[in-house]
C-alpha cells in the first residue's frame, strides 16, 4: 500500500512537472505539490478512523442467521423459567459481565435466579419473531428485541436480549426487561457495543465537515496570496512587454493560480458532501429516537420491507 502511494505521487509530481526546465517554473510547481501530497496524506489519516464495521455495513443472512436462528429458542426457554420458577440462569452466559435488569432491580451472575420477572406472568406469552434482531459487526455479540404480549394482544413489555456464545452456544449475557410503560429504544446495527455505529457515523461526518471547512479556508488563503503573486507579476510583464522572461512567468503564474481556483472548487464541493453526509446521519438517529417510547408501542420497531425492497434485494448484483 505504502508502495502504491508513493508510486502515485512519483506519477502526480512528474506529470506536473513534465516540460519545466526553468529553476524558478520547478519551485513554484513544487509548492502546488507539496500541497496536494500533504492533503493525500491528511486524507488517508482521516478515513483510517476506526474498525471498518463503524460504518454499519450489514453483514451476510448467513452469518446473521447463525445467531439470530437460536436466539427465540434461548428467549423461550428463558421465558418458561422465569414463569415457572425454574433455573433463569441457565440460558445465561455466566461471568463479570452477565447483567439482568428490570426498572431500578439489577441483578448479575450470581442474583438472577433469585429476580421476579414482570413479564413472565401466566397469560402472557413471548412473541417468537425479533421485533429487531443485529449480530454485531465484530461477530462476537448479537442484540435481539422481542415482544411479550399480553392474553389480549397487546404488547405487555418488551425484553432486549444481548447475545455471545460459550462453548459455540450463543447464550445471553445481558437481559433488559422493559413492562408497557417504560421508555424502550430500539435496536440498531452496531460493530463493539450497541449504540456504537450511530454515534461513529456522527462523529466522523462532524469530523469531515469540519476538516473540510479547515481545508476550504486554507485552499482559499492560498488562492488569494497566488493571485496577489500573479497580480504582481502581470504587472512586471506588461511593464515589459519585451520581456520573454517575464511573459513566461506570468503564463506560468496563471497556470498554478487556475489550479489553486480548481483545488478551492475541490474543497468546496468535498465540503458540501460532507455536510450532506452530516445531515443524513443525523436524520438516520432522528428516525431511530423517534421510535424510541413506551414499551407497549414496541410493535413499531419491527422493520418491514417495502414490496420495492424485497424486489430489490432478491435482484442480481449489477
Amino acid at each position: 500500500m505504502v508502495t502504491g502511494f508513493k508510486h502515485s505521487i512519483a506519477v502526480l509530481g512528474g506529470a506536473l512537472t513534465l516540460g519545466i526546465s526553468s529553476p524558478a517554473a520547478a519551485q513554484d510547481y513544487s509548492i502546488f505539490i507539496a500541497d496536494v501530497i500533504g492533503q493525500t496524506i491528511a486524507n488517508m489519516n482521516f478515513s483510517a478512523g476506526g474498525p471498518t464495521c463503524m460504518t454499519g455495513l450489514a453483514m451476510s443472512d448467513k452469518e446473521v442467521d447463525e445467531a439470530r436462528l437460536p436466539a427465540p429458542r434461548v428467549m423461550q426457554q428463558y421465558f418458561d423459567a422465569a414463569r415457572d420458577g425454574g433455573q433463569k440462569s441457565t440460558q445465561f452466559k455466566l461471568g463479570k459481565k452477565t447483567r439482568w435488569q428490570a426498572g431500578d432491580i439489577l441483578a448479575g451472575a450470581d442474583t438472577l435466579n433469585a429476580q421476579s420477572d414482570p413479564l413472565a406472568v401466566a397469560g402472557n406469552r413471548l412473541e417468537q419473531e425479533a421485533l429487531r434482531f443485529y449480530r454485531a459487526g465484530n461477530h462476537m455479540t448479537a442484540l435481539g428485541q422481542w415482544a411479550v404480549l399480553a392474553p389480549d394482544d397487546t404488547v405487555a413489555g418488551v425484553y432486549t436480549g444481548l447475545f455471545e456464545r460459550e462453548s459455540g452456544e450463543w447464550l445471553l449475557r445481558e437481559l433488559d426487561i422493559f413492562t408497557a410503560d417504560q421508555i424502550v429504544e430500539p435496536a440498531a446495527q452496531y460493530c463493539l457495543e450497541p449504540g456504537d455505529v450511530t454515534a461513529f457515523k456522527i462523529s466522523s461526518a462532524e469530523n469531515w465537515v469540519k476538516t473540510s471547512e479547515g481545508q476550504l479556508e486554507k485552499a482559499e488563503e492560498k488562492l488569494a496570496k497566488q493571485q496577489v503573486k500573479q497580480q504582481e507579476i502581470e504587472a512586471k510583464a506588461a511593464s515589459k512587454p519585451n520581456s520573454k522572461g517575464l511573459k513566461t512567468r506570468a503564463q506560468r503564474m496563471r497556470n498554478v493560480t487556475e489550479l489553486r481556483i480548481a483545488k478551492v472548487d475541490e474543497k468546496k464541493e468535498q465540503l458540501a458532501k460532507a455536510k450532506e453526509q452530516l445531515v443524513k446521519m443525523q436524520d438516520g438517529k432522528r428516525e431511530l429516537d423517534e421510535l424510541a417510547g413506551e414499551a407497549r408501542l414496541a410493535q413499531r420497531f419491527r422493520i418491514v420491507e417495502t414490496e420495492e425492497e424485497a424486489a430489490a434485494s432478491q435482484s442480481p448484483a449489477e
